[in-house]
């Protein structure tokens, strides 16, 4: 008994809801819920928030279980990957993966058909992003787009979608984190640079070298800044959108220079 309650917390943590990047997509979530009402505090937007950590803990099943033979090659991933490390096996994780998918896709079905169908498509892209022999992480830039499309512009629509109100803010907000989670990617690739070559993954990063990645990164952080001034300036945007990109930008400077840059 002591066993399977060990299994199962290995399981969920193999969800990776206590790494750090999972708040980047929660932002999103949250700009295009309140891109679709007031920025007065609601309670609502916490289910659409556990929709998404449980969507991404899906996703993060997936990718564990076809990226623990390439994760183990890294210190840093190995540690977020438990089927790399040995204490679940690849199919256990898919297995919990598929049941975790019914439950999201039951909650999501419940607010409307339009947060279903994101849903359905941001597991979907999720699964064949790293299933072999598909792994569409292995096709350099087009994994960016898809990136930036599914885990970025529809995050934004995912938050929207709740109260099921579109307007020119969401398809805004939807199109600047379309970069940065291109930019979030091209991090993600850089740190994972030497463990993704040892194991033969063709990503954006190692197609472009390290140091085109890095002037690459540089130029869609100021597009990202010219964009959000010229949008805000039109009245695309709020002042406190303009505010977080500005911060944002900043934080990922900071991060860049004293952690990523260095190794």
């Amino acid at each position: 008994m002591v066993g399977v309650f060990k299994k199962i917390y290995y399981l969920i943590k193999n969800c990776r809801f206590h790494e750090g990047g999972m708040i980047h997509f929660l932002i999103m979530v949250a700009f295009g819920f309140f891109s679709s009402c007031s920025f007065i505090f609601n309670f609502d937007i916490f289910f659409i928030l556990i929709i998404t950590l449980l969507m991404l803990g899906v996703n993060f099943q997936f990718n564990n279980a076809y990226d623990s033979d390439v994760d183990k090659y890294s210190r840093i991933k190995k540690k977020y990957n438990l089927v790399s490390m040995g204490l679940i096996t690849k199919k256990d994780s898919i297995i919990f993966g598929i049941l975790m998918a019914i439950f999201v896709l039951f909650l999501a079905f419940r607010i409307n058909i339009v947060s279903f169908l994101i849903v359905l498509s941001i597991i979907i892209m999720g699964f064949f992003y790293s299933c072999p022999p598909i792994r569409l992480k292995k096709i350099p830039i087009l994994e960016l787009i898809i990136h930036g499309i599914f885990y970025g512009s529809l995050l934004v629509f995912l938050g929207a979608a709740y109260n099921n109100i579109y307007n020119l803010e969401t398809f805004t907000l939807a199109f600047i984190f379309f970069f940065i989670s291109i930019i979030l990617q091209l991090s993600n690739h850089y740190v994972d640079y030497e463990s993704d070559k040892r194991g033969n993954v063709m990503t954006t990063a190692i197609f472009l070298g390290k140091k085109q990645t890095i002037k690459l990164m540089r130029v869609l952080l100021f597009f990202v800044f010219a964009l959000s001034v010229i949008f805000y300036l039109i009245n695309f945007i709020r002042l406190i959108h303009l505010i977080f990109f500005i911060f944002y930008i900043g934080c990922n400077i900071i991060l860049w220079r004293k952690f990523i840059l260095k190794r």
